[in-house]
């Protein structure tokens, strides 16, 4: 597998840019895969996570693919992770 990385680290171009545009339909795919959440804020930290993930990881982003497809991975990766973690937290009992 090939990936287009860059070996100064930085970013490929406007991608920050092609993110944020990304966001709103970020946020309606985490909306309808989470929809037990209890507030928007839970999906909205969601989209915060994912945005920050795929900045953390953008070397691993083939331009020649479709930006929404691959954002669309590292969110799922994140809700992913974020319910094992809920899975593996003690459970609190109700007062």
């Amino acid at each position: 597998m090939t990936t287009h990385a860059r070996p100064d680290g930085e970013l490929p171009p406007s991608l920050e840019a092609r993110l944020a545009a990304e966001a709103p339909a970020l946020r309606a795919y985490l909306r309808r895969l989470n929809a037990h959440a209890a507030s928007g804020e839970e999906v909205d930290d969601l989209v915060q996570e994912s945005l920050v993930r795929a900045l953390r990881y953008a070397s691993s982003y083939d331009a020649q693919r479709p930006l929404g497809a691959w954002l669309r991975t590292v969110a799922l990766r994140v809700l992913l992770d974020q319910r094992a973690r809920e899975r593996r937290a003690p459970q609190r009992e109700a007062d």
